[in-house]
């Protein structure tokens, strides 16, 4: 007779090294243990929103796990008018699990009321232990990051945090990504261990792990961005 499985956590994977502000603004965990589906992360849904003052854009993200999804995480910021959105999805095939995640950051310059960039960002699911990504949203065509995150081996991705940080020169938010990855395991063979990390960031740059949405009262200062490799741009809003 089979014992039962637990899930047992394999690796945090993150952050991933996109641009980033010092600090995050917002931050919002989505978990399938959460959820009456699935143990890992087949979905995954970003809704994109345009405010038409300065070109601004925001995203906001929710998860499917089986047949259960997450509420929308409430990353903001709440206080600007929006116009036009644009809502997408990655899914993995049946019966695939998502074992990573591909995140792609364009930049898309000159324009807008006072001539500010925006960036747009692109999402791929990494399904099973494929190579090729199922893919959500487009960011154009002046990539400037494409970064990736993949479980080991046997894992597969149980929760997404997301990050929301302000680039106050000029006017536009950044994301950030941290994973968690999970594998199914016999109780009786579970084996206790410290998981895999991996990132940068320090405690003070990015929030401890929350179960729900968090933001300052006031977007943050920093300017400083910085990247795995060195791939980091300067604090201007070019």
């Amino acid at each position: 007779m089979i014992g039962a499985q637990i899930l047992n956590l394999t690796a945090t994977l993150g952050p991933f090294g996109l641009a980033f502000p010092t600090s995050a603004a917002a931050s919002q965990r989505l978990a399938c243990d959460k959820l009456r589906g699935r143990p890992f992360v087949t979905s995954l849904h970003v809704h994109r929103v345009s405010a038409p003052l300065g070109r601004r854009e925001a995203y906001e993200f929710r998860i499917q796990c089986g047949n259960a999804w997450s509420e929308w995480t409430q990353l903001g910021p709440s206080s600007l008018v929006w116009d036009a959105h644009v809502e997408e999805e990655a899914n993995c095939p049946r019966p695939q699990s998502a074992s990573g995640l591909l995140v792609s950051r364009g930049r898309e310059g000159g324009g807008g009321v006072f001539g500010w960039g925006t960036d747009l960002y692109g999402f791929s699911l990494m399904c099973g232990g494929s190579s090729v990504g199922v893919d959500a949203l487009d960011p154009g065509d002046d990539v400037e990051e494409r970064l990736l995150q993949r479980c080991p081996a046997e894992s597969f991705v149980s929760a997404i945090e997301v990050f929301r940080g302000f680039e106050r020169s000029g006017a536009y938010d950044l994301y950030e990504f941290r994973l968690e990855c999970s594998e199914l395991v016999d109780q009786d063979e579970a084996v206790q261990q410290e998981p895999r990390q991996q990132g940068g960031y320090t405690r003070d740059a990015i929030p401890s792990r929350t179960q729900g949405a968090s933001a300052t009262d006031s977007e943050p200062e920093g300017r400083d961005r910085f990247n795995v490799g060195g791939r980091g741009r300067g604090g201007g809003g070019a």
